[in-house]
């Protein structure tokens, strides 16, 4: 159903489509071979798991609250989680699991992620930015990117929560300090990119 003051967003199946099997057969290769930050879960079992390892100092106040990234696949920049993408896996001395040089495995990234063909109310459209929901690569991009624009957490000396996990676009983050902070934080990580939008 669709909300209102929400825009649509795309969620198609790209299961037979020209860019499918390629594009399952790189995501493959490059889950195999991407960096793994901390804050990732991959299900609510391992951000349960996290949770109950937490000790807690009796004497403090903790605040807890969540993030969610606003529709994160269609606002990923595509060029640059590419260019993310194949930095992680062509680093120096690094083996990795494809038959391919750097030039080639971006144009095969483009081709599998880019101008991404859709129907919609009888009409053919083409994606103009961000990553397809539905394409095996979407995932493994957007983590990719939210990887990179994470790291900039560890510039803040003050006002930084003590836990932060995260579920694709869904934060999870522990406070140890003030309410009124927290609002002030929030600010502050929506202006990390242009493209990256919080929800409170």
């Amino acid at each position: 159903m669709h909300k209102i003051e929400y825009p649509l967003r795309r969620i198609i199946s790209t299961i037979g489509s020209y860019q499918y099997q390629l594009s399952k057969y790189l995501a493959k290769s490059i889950r195999e071979d991407r960096p793994q930050a901390n804050s990732y879960r991959k299900d609510s079992f391992e951000f349960v798991k996290r949770i109950k390892e937490i000790i807690l100092n009796e004497r403090k106040t903790y605040i807890m609250c969540s993030f969610d990234v606003e529709s994160l696949y269609t606002n990923v920049p595509v060029d640059e989680a590419i260019n993310l993408t194949l930095d992680y896996m062509y680093k120096q001395n690094k083996l990795i699991n494809v038959p391919f040089h750097r030039q080639q495995m971006k144009q095969f990234l483009e081709l599998s992620i880019k101008d991404a063909p859709f129907q919609f109310h009888n009409k053919i459209f083409k994606q103009a930015d961000g990553v397809g929901m539905g394409n095996p690569l979407s995932p493994i991009l957007a983590d990719l990117w939210m990887q990179k624009i994470e790291q900039k957490l560890n510039k803040f000396s003050t006002n930084k929560p003590i836990i932060w996990l995260r579920y694709v676009d869904d934060i999870f983050c522990l406070f140890a300090i003030l309410k009124t902070k927290i609002l002030e934080f929030h600010s502050h990580i929506n202006k990390w990119h242009n493209e990256l939008n919080t929800l409170k």
